[in-house]
């Protein structure tokens, strides 16, 4: 599903516009990706949780050369019990 169908998911849903529709998931989708670059971590209950993770630098040997992988904050994801439930069922 790619942001068109998880609109249209959503303006179905809310019984509204798509531009509401779109308007929501935006709004959603900045809030998670501010907080998350603020440092915090972001839980929806039943949902699941975002957060980050600080990675230092490292180098790897890849192919008879070594390379540098420069430090970097990822971004992950633990799925809520009630939304492993639902995929596993």
């Amino acid at each position: 599903m790619g942001k068109t169908e998880l609109v249209d998911a959503v303006a179905d849903r809310m019984q509204s516009t798509k531009k509401d529709a779109a308007h929501a998931v935006d709004n959603v989708l900045a809030t998670i990706q501010e907080t998350l670059s603020d440092g915090e971590a972001v839980n929806v209950v039943g949902f699941g949780k975002f957060s980050t993770a600080w990675y230092d630098e490292t180098t790897r040997e890849m192919f008879g050369e070594t390379k540098v992988i420069p430090a970097r904050t990822v971004v992950r994801f633990k799925p809520g019990k009630t939304l492993r439930d639902a995929v596993n069922s």
